[in-house]
Formats: C-alpha cells, structure tokens, sequence
C-alpha cells in the first residue's frame, strides 16, 4: 500500500468585489460652490475676535481676524516666508492667522484681482509702508 501525504489545500482567491456605486453623500462637490456666507453668518473664530471682513463680487463674506489683532509674526516667520514663492505667501500668513482651510479653500479660488484685492485690504490694517 502506497502512503500519500497530504497537501495542505491552497487559500481561494477572493473573487473581485464589485464596487458599490457612490452614494449621494460620496459624490465630490465642489467646495468652491457653497452658499455665500452672508453678512451677519457666525464668526469661525473664537468670541471677541475683531474681524475683517471683505464681500466678493458673489457675495460671499471673507473673514480674517483683523491683521492688528493677530499674533505679531516672529523672525523666524519673516524668515520662512522671504524663502517661499509670493505665490505661497498667502497660504502661510492665513496659516499664521489661524483662518480655517475653508475659507482659505475660498480666497484661493477667486479671480486674481479679488484674490489681490483681499489681501490689500486685510494687510491695509498693518499700517505698514514699503520698507518697514
């Protein structure tokens, strides 16, 4: 009588799920498309934090803390944002300011003209001039 081993039986592959269709929560929206916040909509920041304020040509309000209220930027900060790109520049001083990546979402998708337009008005507040 001949003696065989046994073979310990191969794993199945898992057949290939099918991938459920997106539900209506999933589908991407377009984050840039949301309703104008108006004037009078709750502030993002913190109670007692003086605010900017800039309409959009759409309506939508931007709001940053006040550029005087904020916490005045150290030599490293000068130093880190004098490396970066004036492209970039933007992103860190609403970083710094502690705007929320929504409304930073926001600000980066207006038109080049009110995008400057926002951040001329908000560093207005500064009262720096060239050179200071």
């Amino acid at each position: 009588m001949s003696t065989t081993t046994a073979r310990k039986a191969s794993p199945r592959k898992a057949g290939a799920k099918k991938a459920a269709a997106p539900a209506a929560a999933d589908a991407p929206v377009d984050e840039t498309k949301e309703a104008p916040a108006s004037a009078g909509a709750p502030s993002p920041y913190p109670d007692g934090t003086a605010l900017f304020e800039f309409t959009t040509s759409d309506g939508y309000v931007v709001q940053f803390p006040k550029y005087s209220e904020i916490t005045p930027p150290t030599r490293q900060f000068w130093w880190a944002l004098y490396q970066l790109d004036e492209t970039f520049q933007a992103f860190e001083w609403m970083d710094w300011a502690g705007v929320p990546k929504e409304i930073q979402l926001r600000v980066v998708g207006l038109g080049d003209d009110e995008y400057k337009a926002v951040f001329d008005a908000w560093f207005a507040d500064s009262k720096l001039t060239a050179g200071e």
